[in-house]
């Protein structure tokens, strides 16, 4: 499962709106997105998100291949 970056931003968005100044709201949000970015995780097989946009199926990290059927 993939977590949205600003799903911790969301969690503090009413605090963000109490500040009278928006330039402070902003401030407030941009260094919260920091403070999230550190955690964050780098995926695992970038290089097979190709092959899997063009529908390619994967069981257990094995590509899948398609057997093809003649109708007679």
């Amino acid at each position: 499962m993939v977590e949205s970056p600003f799903a911790t931003v969301r969690l503090r968005t009413t605090a963000a709106k109490r500040f009278k100044k928006v330039e402070n709201a902003t401030t407030l949000i941009w260094k919260i997105l920091q403070v999230a970015e550190s955690t964050f995780r780098k995926l695992k097989g970038t290089d097979l998100l190709p092959t899997v946009y063009a529908g390619a199926q994967y069981v257990d990290g094995v590509l899948k291949l398609r057997t093809q059927q003649i109708a007679a």
